[in-house]
């Protein structure tokens, strides 16, 4: 029996083409796998391009560790702000960032020249963009677990969240053109928040404030035929389990005060393992101040509580913009406006006294 050469290679051919294809086959027929994803502590905290920078709307990186300020690779024609980090990184040790994200005409993008994108970090890799009905303002909260849920403050003054990612196993790259973001649902909404505009959420790291969003709320008032914003407070709001809706809330401090305006609230951790709220406040007709205080929970209600262990120490003027802790719980960087048009990162020492309480020491480290 004789074989030909030629009938020999055609055979290989055709059983390696045949395997390729079963095996193809087999594997869109499996599900994808969730990515191995690590919880971490966020160390990149994103920072509005436009205070260093006229007319930039790209984010700058501040790294909490060493207080540098790093950027994000991508494209020129592209612009992200308002942009934040996610609690976890995956099986590549890449971070992933969410935030506003804009296009010039004529980048190539189809169909959208402005929404919410998301991006692997630090590579700059876009994993997807999402329209949006209402512009994002301010950078978004990262909900609990290793999904890609983020909660954001919008220009409607309403609360929005947006699931990247569905809740099966496999990460989903692709979201489907009629996805939106949805306003939260409030199912008891206090009267004080009736009208007005919330912006500038937290959602801290700290397990003791599971589920509770500290927010700016800026209400409305009508004085006759004007209407006028009055000083802003900063309220705590309780998220249901899934991330969809406000089940309760309350204001954080004593609103008897209203020469007083409280904006830009953020939990940290110090070095003493305590909670402490940072924010920045300011009197009419005043530059913004940083603030601090303890902060805990009630042991019954879980609603949170402040310490009156503020120090005033530290009385130059602040960028409005949410202040950031150092990744070793011992200082505190801000942004310092004098010098105008564009700003100096400030590092400050967050001290614990023994009785005295938390306060901010007056010494820059630039």
């Amino acid at each position: 029996m004789r074989f030909s050469m030629t009938a020999l290679i055609t055979f290989v051919v055709l059983a390696f083409l045949g395997s390729s294809a079963i095996a193809v086959g087999v594997t869109r027929m499996a599900p994808s796998p969730r990515g191995i994803r690590v919880p971490c502590e966020v160390v990149h905290v994103g920072l509005k391009g436009t205070y260093f920078e006229v007319g930039s709307r790209r984010t700058r990186w501040l790294d909490t560790r060493t207080g540098c300020l790093d950027s994000l690779n991508l494209d020129e024609n592209e612009s992200l702000d308002d942009a934040s980090t996610s609690p976890w990184r995956d099986e590549w040790d890449h971070f992933q960032v969410v935030g506003r994200w804009s296009a010039r005409p004529g980048s190539g993008r189809q169909g959208c020249e402005m929404g919410l994108a998301r991006f692997s970090f630090p590579d700059g890799r876009l994993i997807n963009l999402v329209e949006t009905e209402t512009l994002p303002v301010g950078p978004p909260c990262w909900l609990p677990g290793s999904r890609a849920r983020v909660v954001f403050a919008a220009a409607d003054g309403q609360l929005y969240q947006f699931a990247f990612e569905g809740p099966s196993d496999a990460p989903r790259n692709e979201v489907s053109p009629d996805e939106r973001p949805r306003p939260l649902e409030w199912r008891s909404r206090p009267p004080d928040l009736e009208g007005g505009f919330v912006s500038d959420p937290c959602l801290p790291a700290n397990k003791r404030f599971n589920n509770i969003l500290f927010v700016s709320h800026t209400k409305l008032v009508s004085s006759g035929r004007r209407s006028r914003f009055a000083k802003g407070r900063i309220w705590w709001l309780r998220l249901s389990d899934d991330g969809h809706a406000i089940e309760e809330g309350g204001p954080l401090f004593d609103s008897s005060d209203g020469s007083v305006e409280m904006r830009f609230p953020t939990v940290g951790t110090d070095q003493a393992g305590g909670a402490v709220l940072a924010y920045l406040c300011r009197i009419e007709g005043g530059p913004w101040q940083l603030r601090t205080h303890s902060l805990t929970t009630d042991p019954v209600s879980r609603v949170p509580l402040v310490a009156n262990d503020s120090d005033d120490s530290y009385q130059a003027a602040c960028r409005p913009s949410s202040p950031v802790y150092s990744s070793n719980g011992r200082d505190i960087f801000v942004l310092e406006s004098r010098h105008v048009p564009s700003y100096v990162v400030l590092r400050i020492p967050l001290q614990v006294p023994s009785k005295a309480g938390r306060f901010l020491s007056a010494a820059l480290l630039k």
